[in-house]
């Protein structure tokens, strides 16, 4: 098997230098930081082109919007702070409840075929005055599609990320909501695709009771893998509609007050190897089934070797196919969305899982991949049809 794999990776690194000529063309990268040339990232923004990338020094920076796709990476994770800063709001706002309430937010609005990588970004929890008016900051998506790698989002009053008719992927990140209001929810997603791995949802004090759940799904998909989700004052971890479809594996929910783990009102997906905090009462419950979980074990660094975990039953086969991009991809045998396109994403290899269920993939990073870059590795397995898809891990080289 290790033979194996090593002619696998070798094969990713090839494919990966072959994109070169088509993904270096189109990039730029812009400093972002003290002393340079763009002392905010919202400078950087308004002069960048699509598939640019903004390579951010340490420091806190002001809340920005976003209209193309953009790659915006901390030159080291953990150190940039993203921070409501109300001298960027229009004085007028200060005069009407209304206007104040539409500030706060870092809003990444883009149209639907644009990517956006934000990396190793932490969006703070502060909360500013416009006006006599207290406003919350909070990320917003609208459209697009965005990939949040290694980022901390925190809300203090609001929802801390909502996403609208967007696709999502979500690697090693933390979403909380650390104070109250109407709704404590960490996160909402509606009309959206959103694949996570490896993240926590933590919810927080909403007024009204049950409103302070760690994810709520609205006519959306969630396929999610090695996650954590906390619920906050008298609610559940996780709620639906009934337009939902949700499969979650290898995951922990813990819910308040005696209330369901989860609160499924939708009629697609179902849960494996979960645990769920005990309730009081029936419980509208996602079914049990056969899931594939994965994680990403180390970022993607240049010249380095990234390795990605899967988690199956014992001695089962998983298939793994690469791709540069998500592309949302639909296929009538695999249950989960497919975000690797046939046409352009080859099949590397399959791995065998071990006496736990637990299969490996390594392979090393091309030392000249350049920076924005993505390569993602989905995951299928599965003895009948519908086969079932792990949420893509990976991510951009760094």
């Amino acid at each position: 098997m290790h033979t194996a794999l090593t002619l696998t990776a070798r094969s990713i690194s090839a494919l990966a230098l072959s994109v070169l000529a088509t993904t270096v063309a189109a990039q730029a990268v812009h400093i972002v930081g003290p002393s340079t040339s763009f002392p905010q990232i919202r400078d950087a923004v308004a002069v960048a082109n699509r598939n640019d990338v903004l390579l951010v020094l340490p420091g806190t920076y002001a809340q920005f919007e976003l209209t193309v796709g953009l790659s915006i990476r901390a030159a080291t994770a953990g150190t940039v702070r993203i921070e409501f800063d109300p001298a960027y709001v229009d004085p007028a706002c200060a005069q009407s409840i209304f206007c104040a309430m539409t500030q706060g937010s870092t809003e990444l609005a883009v149209p639907a075929t644009d990517r956006v990588q934000l990396v190793g970004l932490e969006f703070v929890d502060n909360v500013a005055l416009v006006g006599a008016f207290q406003v919350p900051h909070r990320v917003v998506l609208r459209s697009g599609r965005f990939v949040l790698d290694e980022c901390v989002i925190r809300s203090r009053g609001d929802t801390a990320l909502t996403a609208y008719d967007c696709l999502v992927n979500l690697q090693d990140t933390t979403v909380a909501n650390t104070g109250g209001g109407l709704t404590g929810d960490a996160a909402n997603f509606l009309r959206s695709t959103v694949l996570a791995s490896s993240c926590s949802f933590t919810g927080g004090q909403g007024a009204l009771p049950g409103a302070a759940r760690a994810i709520t799904i609205s006519d959306s998909t969630l396929n999610g893998s090695f996650m954590t989700l906390t619920a906050g004052t008298d609610s559940s971890a996780l709620y639906t509609d009934t337009n939902a479809e949700v499969w979650l594996s290898d995951s922990t929910l813990t819910a308040t007050n005696n209330r369901c783990a989860m609160e499924f009102n939708g009629s697609v997906g179902h849960y494996d190897r979960c645990t769920l905090s005990t309730a009081t009462g029936p419980c509208y419950m996602l079914p049990p089934g056969d899931l594939l979980g994965a994680e990403r074990f180390n970022g993607l660094f240049r010249g380095g070797v990234s390795t990605s975990f899967f988690q199956t039953d014992p001695s089962a086969l998983v298939g793994i196919v690469a791709s540069f991009e998500l592309t949302p991809s639909p296929l009538p045998f695999i249950e989960q969305p497919w975000l690797a396109s046939p046409t352009t994403s080859p099949a590397i290899g399959i791995v065998v899982a071990d006496a736990s269920g637990l299969a490996s993939w390594s392979w090393t990073v091309p030392a000249s991949a350049p920076t924005g870059m993505a390569v993602w590795l989905h995951g299928v397995s599965g003895t009948t049809f519908p086969l079932q898809a792990a949420p893509p891990v990976g991510g951009p080289i760094r």
